[in-house]
């Protein structure tokens, strides 16, 4: 439902200074008991003063509890998920999510970003379930709040997809 929402602009998203290193906290700590079940290292890096963005605080949680989500999903026992910030050179703020999973083959990220309901179609994906919304909808969400979604992806290796503001939606 909140991706027809997003696509008829029914969606309502705010902008509000947000504290990034709590929203990571906050995602980090709704996974912790998932990462502990498949033994992960989850933890955050970045440093302690960066500085807030101009988002809504709770779609950002929701964009990077989804990928985070995906990571874990995504990701063998004993593996790692980490949450990187830090500002870009050209002022901004990069927040990405790094796993060292299952990955996705570059020709799939097109259509796993675009097409809901698409997963990557390797054994692995489809035994980790879910119905594929958490990408397009966190891609959606992320231009809604003025920031832009990467993904880069080594299949068997694993999977980094940052959200990027620019300079303007960064509080100094």
């Amino acid at each position: 439902m909140e991706l027809s929402h997003l696509d008829s602009g029914a969606l309502a998203v705010r902008s509000e200074n947000v504290d990034v290193l709590a929203v990571l906290r906050d995602c980090q700590a709704a996974l912790a008991e998932k990462a502990g079940l498949k033994n992960m290292d989850l933890k955050i890096i970045a440093p302690d003063n960066l500085p807030m963005v101009r988002a809504d605080g709770s779609r950002l949680r929701q964009v990077i509890g989804n990928l985070a989500d995906n990571a874990v999903k995504f990701t063998e026992a004993g593996g790692r998920v980490h949450f990187d910030a830090a500002r870009t050179d050209a002022g901004g703020m990069k927040i990405s999510v790094f796993d060292n999973g299952i990955g996705i083959a570059p020709n799939e990220i097109i259509r796993v970003l675009g097409d809901v309901f698409n997963r990557p179609h390797s054994d692995r994906a489809i035994k980790g379930g879910g119905v594929g919304l958490g990408l397009p909808l966190a891609r959606a969400l992320s231009e809604r709040m003025g920031t832009t979604l990467h993904i880069d992806s080594d299949l068997g290796k694993g999977t980094v997809v940052s959200v990027v503001f620019p300079a303007i939606r960064v509080v100094t």
